[in-house]
């Protein structure tokens, strides 16, 4: 499909890519990087303007699959399908920032990624996404100062 979408033959994409596995690297590092500069853009705001903006980035990426993708990727062992450690440490600062509290209040950077992404578990899995979005305003407004 890959060839196919490039219009290119399918043994030009393996030769510059190597494996299936360096192509779906990229994939992920790709997914990633999108999924990095939104989920920050969305936290450059303050309170819950900023948490509304990471909802809809949160439901926006659920919806589209991206989200569903990079999980797949990651159950896959795919290298580069998970934030690094430093991508994860500057959303939890910017989120610590969006709602007025130090980022060491808030959940241990190892966790944080995993919060995130079972709320989009929650909105591909559930009829209800309104009631998926209360929990998270509820879970997240209780780091407010």
């Amino acid at each position: 499909m890959c060839a196919e979408s490039a219009n290119c033959a399918k043994g030009l994409v393996l030769h510059y890519f190597g494996t299936k596995e360096a192509l779906l690297g990229v994939v992920a590092s790709e997914l990633i990087s999108t999924r990095v500069t939104e989920w920050r853009a969305a936290l450059s705001g303050e309170g819950v303007t900023a948490l509304d903006a990471l909802w809809l980035a949160l439901a926006t990426e659920a919806r589209e699959g991206r989200a569903r993708s990079i999980l797949e990727l990651r159950f896959a062992g795919i290298s580069g399908s998970s934030l690094s450690t430093s991508q994860v440490e500057t959303l939890r600062s910017a989120l610590g920032r969006a709602l007025g509290t130090d980022a060491t209040e808030l959940p241990a950077s190892t966790a944080l990624e995993g919060i995130l992404e079972g709320y989009q578990l929650a909105v591909m899995k559930n009829d209800r996404p309104e009631e998926v979005r209360e929990a998270f305003y509820r879970y997240w407004l209780t780091y407010v100062p």
